[in-house]
């Protein structure tokens, strides 16, 4: 919700500290874009249930502060435009934000 460009830029980043669930994953993949959501209000577990719907979730993982099943989702090809329809459905503001290069440049 606040500092989303720099929450992203870490989050991407294989050189950080390792606290949530998203850091041990994103040290182990190449991430090549996010999707960033305006709002002023928590939509993580109103985003899993919509989510739920479309892609295999991996029982609590990112979850463990709030009463959802998971926040970690699995499309066997690029998620990309269904996300974007579904966002767009949904009427969110958002911005698809890519990772220019390996050193992880937010564009």
């Amino acid at each position: 919700m606040s500092n989303l460009e720099k929450r992203i830029s870490r989050h991407f980043s294989s050189e950080k500290k390792l606290r949530w669930h998203i850091d041990y994953i994103s040290v182990k993949m190449q991430p090549s874009a996010a999707f960033a959501i305006s709002s002023d209000s928590k939509l993580e577990c109103m985003l899993s249930d919509l989510l739920e719907n479309l892609f295999k979730g991996f029982d609590e993982i990112g979850a463990s502060d709030c009463k959802c099943k998971t926040h970690l989702f699995y499309s066997s090809s690029d998620p990309s435009n269904q996300l974007e329809n579904l966002l767009k459905e949904r009427g969110f503001e958002f911005q698809k934000i890519f990772i220019k290069s390996k050193n992880q440049k937010i564009i």
